[in-house]
């Protein structure tokens, strides 16, 4: 297929995926991809966001994913023989284990997305509260948060 030029943002968007370094490097359990375990609490797994909803959690990126991995393959182009060869051909551009050793916890296989939504929605709950307290504090005093009050 020849060269193919690529603009900035695209080129960011490909490192955005690959490892920012050599050290704390974890391979996801389900896809085998290679990032750093604060790439994998800052953005997730690419590949894996809704099945195992990593971003912002520690614990679940250390339960998702190994340290016990061998090999790896630097995937730029999917769909390539090298990329179909290794089962890689749908997945987005990235540092990819040849083999994984671990298993995903059964809790984290079988949550369902109703219990998925419903900690989402516990979670705005208790902002909404926390707004609502905050109305309820303000009209107390007589005045809505943020206006000044006039007497």
């Amino acid at each position: 297929p020849g060269d193919v030029q690529m603009d900035a943002d695209e080129v960011e968007e490909l490192r955005r995926y690959f490892p920012r370094g050599t050290k704390n490097l974890r391979a996801c359990l389900r896809c085998r991809q290679i990032m750093t375990k604060d790439q994998f609490v800052d953005i997730g797994c690419p590949n894996c966001k809704e099945a195992l909803d990593m971003q912002g959690s520690e614990g679940r990126v250390v339960a998702c994913t190994t340290t016990n991995f061998q090999g790896f393959i630097s995937l730029i182009r999917p769909g390539y023989f090298l990329s179909r060869f290794n089962g890689l051909d749908n997945k987005r551009p990235g540092c990819y284990a040849l083999t994984v050793k671990g298993t995903i916890p059964d809790y984290v296989l079988h949550e369902s997305e109703l219990e998925r939504e419903m900690q989402g929605a516990r979670s705005k709950r208790v902002v909404m509260e926390q707004s609502g307290d905050e109305l309820e504090e303000a009209a107390n005093l007589g005045s809505a948060p943020g206006s000044a009050r006039s007497d």
